[in-house]
């Protein structure tokens, strides 16, 4: 699975091309082991939070989220966490020229069948 050339069928993901990038906080191997769990390629790409990493923000918009759409870079993505707010949506709304779906999970239960439905559905939704 190679940037702009992946294709997640094996993820529960659909049939078009994506770029997955796991993002752990730290950076270290735990994105390889999640994605081996998950039955995804152990050689992803993954999102570097720099200097903001835990950093606190006033404006109430969550540390990960500068790094996520500089990452994206205007390019279609996808977000799934369970720490998301409107403070998120606004920021990725003003700083994000391309279509984003950013995707609250509960973090008690985990992705079901309705995260991946959601996800197959904004997919579905991008221009070829």
């Amino acid at each position: 699975m190679r940037q702009g050339s992946a294709r997640p069928e094996g993820a529960r993901g659909t049939a078009r091309p994506a770029t997955t990038a796991p993002q752990t906080p730290d950076g270290t191997s735990r994105h390889f082991q999640r994605s081996a769990q998950v039955g995804l390629p152990t050689d992803l790409p993954y999102v570097d939070f720099g200097a903001g990493l835990f950093a606190f923000r006033p404006d109430e918009v969550h540390w990960k989220t500068e790094a996520i759409v500089a990452y994206a870079d205007g390019r279609p993505f996808a977000w799934v966490d369970d720490e998301q707010s409107p403070a998120h949506i606004a920021y990725v709304a003003a700083h994000h020229p391309g279509p984003a779906l950013l995707h609250h999970v509960d973090p008690r239960v985990g992705l079901r069948e309705a995260d991946f439905a959601a996800l197959r559905e904004f997919a579905a939704a991008l221009p070829a």
